[in-house]
């Protein structure tokens, strides 16, 4: 069959303009080089023109971007308490991920999130990502000379860069599907901000596999998405075209229960655009067949982002990576969602190293001086003897003060150290946690759901927590109210929970009588 499909269909070679670049990578010093790690393509944007690049050049003054693969990352939704400690705000959030997204505790992960603004929750609400650090050094284990990467980001994430540099206007909603050689991703825009995103089963190599698959034939990828590109689903071949629409019409029956779930979730009615791409161009026929079967009408993203745009052909992730990086050069650190653990080395003089050779070569200087300064030191001296005099003693008065701050220093040395150790103690505790997160989940109820569920009870009643104790599987709330009864009606809300065991010995009014408090005692039965 497969002898038949390439007899039947001569596949066109592809008409593309003539590019600027060369065949020879070039290199860029000060401009921005996106890197596709997954396939190795550079691509260098200087002087408003884009040029291929190559992982054997490095320049310190570049800004190096990347991404990930939508596949490689874990995402879900964490809601913690308003009642959380802004310093408490981080480690809330990672024992939050280990648990909503099913991370396993013996995996060390790199965990990124942003707040979703959402009206009259009672909670606030975070988007997190995570990916485990091993994975990020066997994605980018062979970049080459390069020896930086500024910035690295999901790859839905790279879409908002559309918005910031107003390649489209906010307001709207928008869904993006993008299919690259061994990933696919939805990912949904509201106003110019992520609300969602899902890897989909079929990757460009899926496809091409699965196409191989029906065909009972191996079918060499760079022919295959040739076809895809000059004729697609397009194509005259009844058995090609067949096997061709069984593929996409999986695929998009799919992505049609994806747009359904993520619409029901997140309140949306209908999108205002809806947008395909893919790593090898634009797949011939994919618009109508999407529009046929989801009801969708798709568009081409055209984006002119260089003064030679017109004359290229490049991946569109490279595009929005160019864009991206337009928009945050100088602050790439202070992003939320950099995943790149492979940052820029400080300047040589600010490093210790760096700062020893600077005290080594004022000692050159000073010394290659010193006869000079000798000779004018032995003709003044007789004159200056009686000013040295007087210096001497006001010296000695700056020595006895530093004696003094010195001493001082020792005290706040010793203090510090005391609160190091309390650090160290504090690290301890935190590490024994995570290693426990598991036996915490299946054992006994996890505190942060337990504290989550009685902040929430304590707001509801007007009420208000002045200290809370923890004895084991028992939490002690000192709370307070203006009236008595708003701490009588949170101890019955308490108590309708069958995991609750609610007792307190009295609500009294304080000294002044402006308002009562009480010792809420809570027992916790059961996994929570």
């Amino acid at each position: 069959m497969l002898e038949k499909f390439n007899k039947k269909i001569e596949l066109p070679k592809l008409k593309m303009p003539k590019l600027t670049i060369s065949k020879k990578a070039q290199s860029v010093s000060g401009g921005i080089v996106s890197i596709d790690a997954y396939s190795q393509k550079v691509y260098n944007f200087a002087d408003n023109t884009i040029t291929a690049g190559g992982l054997n050049f490095y320049d310190k003054k570049n800004f190096y971007i990347s991404y990930l693969y939508s596949h490689d990352i874990v995402t879900g939704v964490v809601e913690i308490a308003r009642g959380v400690d802004d310093e408490e705000l981080n480690d809330a959030i990672e024992v939050g991920a280990y648990d909503e997204l099913s991370l396993d505790s013996a995996v060390e992960y790199l965990i990124k999130y942003v707040e979703v603004h959402i009206k009259n929750s009672e909670n606030r609400v975070y988007n997190v990502f995570a990916i485990p650090k091993d994975k990020i050094i066997d994605i980018f284990d062979d970049l080459g000379s390069v020896k930086h990467v500024d910035l690295v980001l999901p790859s839905p994430f790279l879409f908002s860069a559309l918005y910031e540099k107003e390649y489209l206007e906010r307001g709207k909603v928008e869904c993006f599907i993008h299919f690259d050689y061994e990933d696919a991703f939805l990912t949904i825009y509201q106003d110019g901000q992520y609300v969602f995103s899902k890897d989909l089963t079929h990757s460009l190599k899926k496809i091409n596999e699965e196409f191989a698959r029906l065909l009972a034939q191996h079918v060499d990828e760079k022919e295959f998405f040739k076809l895809l590109q000059t004729q697609g689903l397009k194509t005259t071949d009844s058995v090609i075209q067949k096997n061709l629409m069984k593929i996409f019409g999986d695929m998009f029956s799919y992505i049609n229960d994806v747009i359904m779930f993520a619409k029901r979730t997140n309140s949306i009615d209908e999108f205002d655009n809806f947008y395909i791409s893919s790593k090898i161009g634009e797949i011939k026929g994919i618009s109508e067949f999407a529009y046929n079967y989801i009801n969708l009408d798709s568009k081409k993203l055209d984006l002119v982002i260089s003064k030679n745009s017109s004359e290229i052909n490049i991946d569109p992730l490279a595009e929005l990576m160019i864009i991206y990086a337009k928009t945050h050069l100088k602050d790439a650190d202070e992003l939320d969602l950099n995943f790149s653990i492979f940052q820029k080395e400080p300047d040589f003089f600010t490093r210790p190293s760096g700062k020893i050779v600077k005290v080594l070569a004022a000692s050159l200087v000073l010394s290659l001086a010193y006869p000079g300064f000798e000779w004018y030191e032995t003709y003044m001296f007789e004159k200056e003897y009686q000013e040295l005099s007087l210096k001497n003693q006001a010296l000695q008065r700056e020595v006895n003060a530093m004696k003094t701050a010195l001493k001082g220093i020792f005290e706040n040395k010793k203090a510090i150290k005391k609160r190091l150790e309390s650090k160290q103690k504090e690290l301890s505790f935190r590490t024994k946690l995570l290693k426990e997160i598991y036996n915490k989940k299946v054992n006994y109820a996890m505190k942060a759901k337990v504290l989550n569920d009685l902040f929430s009870k304590v707001n509801r009643h007007n009420s208000k927590i002045e200290k809370i104790e923890n004895h084991d599987r028992e939490v002690v709330l000192s709370v307070r109210s203006q009236n008595d009864k708003d701490i009588t009606e949170l101890i019955k809300d308490i108590a309708k929970n069958q995991k609750y065991e609610v007792s307190t010995k009295l609500i009294e009014k304080n000294k002044k009588g402006s308002f009562y408090k009480s010792a809420i005692k809570v027992g916790i039965n059961g996994s929570f």
